[in-house]
């Protein structure tokens, strides 16, 4: 038995991509477990996506390193389910549970329990509707309503360094957000992750980010501070976990947030991927520590000399993105137009299936269509009763969809914006010849003839916008007495 589990050891340290493998645990360790059949465990049942009940099982990122630690230690374990995250920490201090999932290590905290190495970050932030003033700093938060969670990190951190904050404490982040959303609160500070999954899963599009406080949940599984065997089994099953399934993991999870991960790569001219990039770094550095502002300057010189490189930096900022998207979107809807957001969303949109596809060159048009008018429709919050029916696809390179996915959504941001859709069906088809050129036509139950609603008030950024994405495809074609025909030459 000795020599099984030093060779597993062996194993996982001359090979840390091997997975699946039992924890190396020491028979002292196999004996605990024997004499503990049953480990009590609580958790939080209002915290998704870290975290959340359903049919009586613990799911979310915390569940699926639970899964797996239990399997590769043989640990039992007994999901206690608790009404409030305040009651599963008043069972851990009485002894009426045995372990959490996922805590913070706080000082509190220290005195009665023990805490593994961090299996997950996410920042804690300040979080406003777009009605009220961002870019807020703690002290700008006194004497408002401000919510928080009752019993989480954030809240001993708060009343150590800003005392005179006077905070109004839910025990769920649904009902915060709701508050918020209605006006019922100023202000919420809680973390990034939880309130990007309620926010799009609750329909609170309202809420957006308005400062950082300068700090994160770095979570680890917590144990009863008499039990440090509990400690070290759970340790080494952590260590089990290698990167790639932990990566996995927070990309099934916190990619719920992610739905649109939107930055694009190789479409536009090169000079707006760069500033693009650039301001958006920009924003995230001066909103998470105004302290680095000085350095803001020497990293922007690192990224213009990384961008000589192309094809390493498209690359890399395509799995940027996957990680971190729902925060970047955040930052715009904070200081950027509707219209500019919905562009860079094409964009990314595009990005996203022709490097999930593993073929730029073959990116279903049909699908950026559908994906294009949907975000649209969703950002005018437009209830219509009329239908959008497509027929036909075609297959091109990312630069082609980009300019079409563009050109869909000027069109359709105009549609929605006057109100032309509420009860009039649409019609696009497309049919690809065997020269490569494809015909794309919008038609409609009742015809819409006045250009500007299809392409802008001439001058307007949406024609500019137009004209030049026709430039890009050789496209022919524009308004009829049925709708908008482009017969298109592919770029790529």
């Amino acid at each position: 038995m000795k020599f099984t589990f030093f060779y597993a050891a062996l194993l996982l340290l001359t090979n840390p991509n091997l997975s699946g493998l039992p924890a190396p645990l020491t028979e002292a360790e196999l004996q605990w477990i024997k004499e503990h059949p049953v480990i009590r465990v609580v958790t939080d049942p209002h915290s998704a996506p870290l975290e959340f009940f359903e049919n009586d099982k613990i799911l979310g990122i915390s569940g699926d390193y639970l899964d797996l630690i239990t399997d590769r230690t043989g640990l039992n374990v007994e999901i206690i389910k608790t009404e409030t995250w305040s009651e599963a920490l008043d069972m851990l201090k009485t002894r009426d549970a045995d372990m959490n999932v996922a805590m913070v290590p706080t000082d509190d905290r220290l005195e009665y329990m023990l805490f593994t190495e961090s299996f997950f970050e996410s920042d804690v932030l300040i979080f406003s509707t777009r009605d009220n003033k961002v870019r807020v700093e703690l002290d700008d938060l006194i004497g408002h309503r401000v919510g928080i969670i009752s019993g989480y990190s954030e809240d001993e951190f708060l009343s150590k360094v800003i005392p005179d904050l006077e905070l109004i404490r839910y025990s769920c982040f649904g009902t915060a957000l709701a508050d918020l959303s209605l006006g019922q609160l100023d202000y919420f500070i809680g973390d990034l992750a939880f309130v990007s999954y309620n926010r799009r899963n609750r329909n609170f599009a309202n809420i957006v980010i308005a400062g950082d406080i300068g700090f994160k949940h770095r979570l680890s599984l917590a144990v009863r501070s008499d039990w440090p065997e509990l400690q070290s089994i759970l340790q080494k099953g952590l260590d089990t976990i290698t990167g790639e399934e932990r990566s996995e993991i927070e990309e099934k999870w916190v990619g719920l947030r992610l739905t649109n991960n939107y930055i694009s790569k190789s479409i536009l001219p090169y000079i707006f991927i760069t500033g693009g990039l650039i301001i958006i770094l920009l924003i995230i550095i001066i909103i998470r520590n105004r302290a680095l502002a000085g350095r803001v300057t020497n990293k922007t010189s690192e990224l213009n000399n990384e961008l000589e490189q192309k094809e390493k930096l498209l690359f890399e900022v395509h799995h940027r993105v996957n990680n971190n998207m729902q925060m970047v979107m955040s930052l715009l809807l904070m200081g950027f137009s509707d219209s500019v957001v919905l562009r860079m969303r094409v964009l990314a949109l595009v990005q996203k299936h022709g490097h999930t596809n593993n073929n730029a060159a073959r990116v279903r048009i049909v699908n950026i269509i559908k994906e294009v008018i949907s975000a649209a429709a969703d950002e005018y919050d437009l209830k219509q009763s009329s239908t959008i029916r497509i027929e036909g696809d075609y297959l091109c390179g990312m630069k082609t969809a980009t300019d079409i996915g563009l050109l869909i959504n000027e069109i359709f941001i105009n549609l929605y914006s006057t109100k032309v859709f509420r009860d009039n069906d649409c019609m696009i088809k497309l049919t690809a010849s065997e020269s490569g050129k494809c015909r794309m036509s919008l038609s409609f139950a009742e015809p819409v003839l006045d250009i500007s609603v299809f392409e802008g008030l001439e001058g307007s950024p949406a024609a500019k916008l137009i004209k030049y994405m026709k430039k890009e495809l050789s496209a022919e074609g524009g308004l009829t007495s049925e709708g908008y025909t482009l017969i298109i030459t592919p770029a790529d």
